[in-house]
């Protein structure tokens, strides 16, 4: 998931990171969340679909842990 973003950067309890829109990432984003949530609970993933500006917005936060650990 971190390999294919555009850009990032860190914010409030975690990182927003941006990638191109398509059909595919928005598929390898949502199962990478799918599997995600078995293991790591604490962990929040917010998808945004910017379609004027062609990008998939993906924040990552946590209120329990420090997210830079992971």
């Amino acid at each position: 998931m971190t390999s294919a973003f555009e850009s990032s950067k860190e914010i409030e309890n975690g990182y927003l990171f941006c990638y191109h829109n398509n059909e595919e990432m928005a598929h390898i984003l949502l199962d990478f969340i799918l599997k995600e949530q078995s293991c790591c609970s604490f962990i929040d993933f917010d998808l945004s679909f910017r379609i004027s500006e062609r990008k998939i917005e993906c924040r990552v936060t946590t209120s329990t842990h420090n997210i830079s650990e992971f």
